[in-house]
């Protein structure tokens, strides 16, 4: 089986995306799209950090294998359409 993969772009900044066959969904990288909406020199430690507090909201975050920047693939936290909303309202209340 073929993983579909794609590379969005929000705000002019790469978002890693992965097409979830089981939901008929896309599934993009939380990580990146801190990058791409809060102003923040560690998106990595963001996303922690917004988990931690939000444990409800982000409770069933998805992961999945997703290659980075040097080449190889880790798993990443991956949000659906409902968690990525979310994650703007949660951002967008701080700004």
């Amino acid at each position: 089986m073929e993983v579909k993969t794609s590379i969005r772009f929000y705000n002019n900044k790469p978002v890693r995306a992965l097409y979830d066959d089981l939901n008929n969904a896309w599934l993009y990288a939380a990580v990146d799209l801190i990058d791409a909406l809060a102003n923040t020199a560690n998106p990595r430690r963001y996303w922690s950090d917004l988990k931690r507090r939000n444990k409800e909201m982000f409770a069933n975050c998805a992961q999945a294998k997703l290659t980075s920047r040097d080449g190889k693939k880790y798993l990443t936290d991956v949000l659906n359409e409902e968690e990525l909303h979310i994650l703007v309202n949660r951002i967008s209340k701080k700004t």
